[in-house]
């Protein structure tokens, strides 16, 4: 239980701009933030806020990288040694629209697929050659105890035509679960993978018969609530 007197207001320095739908994670003893925005712009990723637990005070990392992830918010961002891994959300794109007639180039908020990593010894940011098979956001991240990232759920849009050919979205809830493999596994975990890619229609006292451990066989399957 968390008392009243445990949550306190924290007087910083060097404060930075509001904003929402920012994510954070934390390094040593500091708070790293990425992304969120405010209704002017989506915070720059080049420029990077940084909150220090042990003097109460702000600093900002600038990443010596040429190329970094565009403002973003509703992203996933999670920690797996000394990456940091900023996926998907929303982000602004600039398009065309015909009003009466008339071309015009306006700003879009849009979603996004791109895995960016960040490495916090060097402080600098690369894009990963893969995307996810969906453009996400509001979608969440974890680690597992595989080592391994995945991502549920969040949102997408779909795309349609009104009468005058504009491009119209919709926003569409999803239920997808993604695994993003951080590392290879070893040789036990990818023999099971495949008897269980192949074998799958077995139950889990076949398994067991069949002298596969039993901690893999016991969280693949889904316990039966009576």
């Amino acid at each position: 239980k968390i008392s009243k007197e445990a949550v306190v207001s924290t007087q910083s320095t060097g404060g930075h701009v509001g904003r929402y739908r920012a994510e954070s994670i934390h390094y040593n003893d500091k708070i790293l933030v990425f992304g969120g925005g405010n209704p002017a712009a989506f915070g720059d990723m080049s420029d990077i806020p940084v909150f220090c637990t042990r003097t109460n005070t702000w600093s900002e990392i600038k990443s010596p990288s040429e190329r970094a992830p565009c403002g973003r918010i509703a992203h996933s961002c999670n920690r797996v040694g000394d990456k940091v891994l900023v996926i998907g959300g929303q982000v602004t794109k600039e398009t065309w629209m015909e009003v009466h007639g008339v071309r015009h180039f306006v700003p879009n908020t849009d979603a996004t697929s791109d895995i960016w990593v960040f490495d916090l010894p060097t402080s600098t940011w690369f894009e990963l050659p893969q995307t996810l098979p969906l453009e996400i956001f509001f979608h969440s991240g974890a680690v597992g105890s595989d080592g391994d990232l995945y991502l549920f759920g969040g949102s997408r849009y779909c795309q349609w035509k009104d009468r005058n050919g504009n491009p119209r979205k919709i926003t569409k809830r999803i239920n997808k679960l993604f695994k993003l493999q951080m590392q290879l596994p070893s040789l036990l975990e990818s023999a099971w993978e495949v008897l269980f890619e192949h074998y799958g229609h077995l139950d889990q006292e076949d398994f067991l018969e069949m002298g596969v451990p039993e901690f893999l066989v016991r969280r693949s399957f889904v316990p039966t609530i009576r």
